[in-house]
């Protein structure tokens, strides 16, 4: 007896092969997408972060004078001073340029640490401090 084909046996090892191969082909791409939308907010984050410290190099006054005293500046007002763009997440819609800040703490005598909040709604991304 001479048949061609398949046997049930052979589509169905033929189906498991085929839905494993899509199960790790799409688990990889979605850590790509992940790690590329992490470096993209960690860049955006690095940018804020270095236009507060620039702005309070400038305005040192404004810096705080007692250790645990802090200071904030919104990145709407670094938009309106100068010192940085609106930031836009992945999709190019604007982040919360009213939420999103520096905030500088004095830890030691000419001693500051520098901590951003980051918030883009629409992409549902928030600063993990």
């Amino acid at each position: 007896m001479n048949k061609k084909g398949f046997t049930l046996i052979e589509l169905l090892a033929t189906i498991l092969i085929l839905g494993l191969l899509t199960t790790i082909v799409s688990l990889a791409f979605t850590t790509i997408i992940n790690k590329s939308k992490n470096n993209y907010y960690t860049t955006q984050e690095d940018m804020l972060k270095l236009a507060g410290q620039d702005y309070f190099l400038d305005y040192r006054s404004k810096l705080p004078k007692e250790i645990g005293e802090t200071s904030n500046i919104t990145l709407k007002q670094l938009i309106k001073e100068g010192y940085i763009e609106n930031i836009k997440d992945q999709k190019g819609n604007d982040c919360d340029f009213e939420k999103s800040y520096v905030k500088v703490e004095k830890i030691k005598d000419n001693d500051y640490k520098y901590n951003i909040k980051l918030i883009c709604k629409k992409d549902n991304y928030e600063t993990k401090n």
